[in-house]
């Protein structure tokens, strides 16, 4: 076994521990911040485990769905909705906003390099609705609503279903 295909299976044996400890602690004390981070380290010990097949095995196309899904978009929206949650009762809803703001921004601003030339007008749809959830994430923390992580998981829970979708439809070449 070489040193990375021993680590990466250490790293998903660790992750997903590390999830299950989150359900427990989601189980007993009912935080939504804790099943959400609970989900996102399941989502990262997934990746990390299919990047420890591919080293053993070699790569193949289930394996490069999964890992592209459940390595940075999934893992990261989903642990990022545990910290809303956690920080729901704060003014974190500012700065919640200002980074679904310019991650739309930054898609948008972007689609004009040649490796997205393909990507029509997918860029402008996701820098509206990042706009519009933005806005509303800091409306409602501005009148001290701590129900705008709400807003948030119903946007990581679409974009995590859609994300599927198109994953297990897109044809690769």
């Amino acid at each position: 076994m070489t040193t990375d295909a021993f680590l990466t299976s250490a790293t998903a044996l660790l992750a997903l521990v590390f999830s299950l400890a989150l359900f427990d602690q989601w189980r007993e004390r009912r935080g939504a911040f804790q099943l959400a981070w609970g989900i996102g380290m399941l989502f990262f010990g997934l990746a990390a485990a299919t990047e420890a097949i591919a080293q053993f095995s070699g790569w193949r196309e289930p394996l490069y769905r999964t890992s592209h899904l459940t390595g940075a978009p999934w893992t990261v929206g989903w642990l990022g909705l545990g910290t809303a949650y956690l920080l729901g009762r704060t003014r974190f809803g500012y700065a919640f906003a200002l980074c679904l703001f310019l991650a739309g921004l930054f898609t948008f601003l972007v689609r004009n390099r040649p490796e997205y030339a393909g990507a029509g007008s997918l860029p402008l749809l996701y820098f509206i609705s990042a706009a519009i959830l933005a806005l509303a994430v800091a409306v409602e923390t501005y009148f001290q609503n701590e129900r705008w992580p709400v807003l948030a998981a119903g946007a990581v829970v679409g974009a995590t279903l859609l994300s599927f979708v198109l994953m297990a439809t897109a044809q690769l070449p």
